[in-house]
């Protein structure tokens, strides 16, 4: 709760400031539970963004679900294991959590379709990257748009659309 507070207590949309509170880091050693009571806390009453690192590996669906109708969260990043669970793509579309998309690291760890889910349920994800220049060569929005298009088949309006969706759920000044 210490956390949520101090980014609440030095909250600032200005450019470079506190605009949210997000866990990140490996779910399968450290899943999101510990975490409810506390991002819980910083939506409701401190009034926080939150997002929340979920779904990114194999048999962690649980943890997207329980990001959105636990921890109440703005946005998650990845969700991609969400797509073998009819139940939580379900929550997601029902939901209006925006869904962070990295086609470099979801091409990288056998996930990419889920992006192409994403797409096809109308559902609001952004193409971003995720620790982009310690892992991956190429890895430019232009890197990024040629993957969903050459690997999923998206369109031009598609990609349009995925940059409008981030933009819409941006926490700070846009």
């Amino acid at each position: 709760m210490e956390v949520a507070e101090l980014a609440a207590a030095v909250r600032s949309r200005d450019l470079g400031g506190v605009v949210g509170l997000d866990l990140a880091g490996d779910e399968s050693t450290y899943n999101n539970s510990e975490y409810i009571a506390c991002f819980r806390y910083a939506k409701e009453v401190l009034n926080l963004n939150t997002t929340v690192h979920a779904g990114e590996s194999v048999g962690t669906q649980d943890d997207v679900k329980s990001a959105i109708l636990e921890m109440k969260v703005d946005r998650v990043g990845h969700g991609y294991a969400s797509t073998s669970d009819p139940e939580i793509l379900e929550v997601l579309a029902a939901s209006e959590v925006h869904l962070e998309a990295c086609p470099h690291g979801a091409a990288r760890r056998g996930f990419l379709k889920a992006i192409g889910t994403y797409e096809a349920m109308g559902l609001s994800f952004g193409l971003n990257e995720d620790d982009p220049t310690q892992y991956f060569e190429n890895c430019t929005m232009a890197g990024t748009e040629e993957i969903v298009v050459d690997g999923l088949d998206f369109s031009a309006a598609a990609v349009a659309t995925a940059y409008l969706h981030a933009r819409a759920a941006a926490f700070g000044p846009t």
